[in-house]
């Protein structure tokens, strides 16, 4: 499918990343259909809203849309296993009182 976080394909009991790797079952998150996605990790999660800090802080920016908020059914990523709401929530806003030293 698309994007980093893409879909996996399932062979053998084996689920494998976009790219063709292995992806060990306790690292696949499965949404509400049941479809799995590979888990990102608490540093990624972490590191991930630090930059989005930074940038949106430096543009001033007021909110973060994600591929599935232009083209849900095109780009469906980061997907189910990105809690894209919570950072957004988090850093952006926190970004905010950064801009205007509220």
């Amino acid at each position: 499918s698309s994007g980093i976080n893409a879909e996996y394909g399932e062979k053998e009991g084996v689920y494998y990343s976009w790219n063709g790797t292995p992806v060990p079952i306790e690292q696949v998150h499965f949404d509400e259909d049941d479809k799995p996605w590979q888990s990102y990790t608490e540093v990624q999660k972490r590191i991930t809203g630090e930059i989005a800090l930074a940038v949106a802080s430096h543009y001033r920016m007021l909110n973060v849309l994600g591929h599935e908020d232009i083209a849900p059914i095109r780009k469906p990523d980061p997907g189910a296993a990105y809690p894209i709401r919570e950072l957004t929530a988090r850093y952006v806003e926190q970004s905010h009182t950064t801009c205007t030293g509220a």
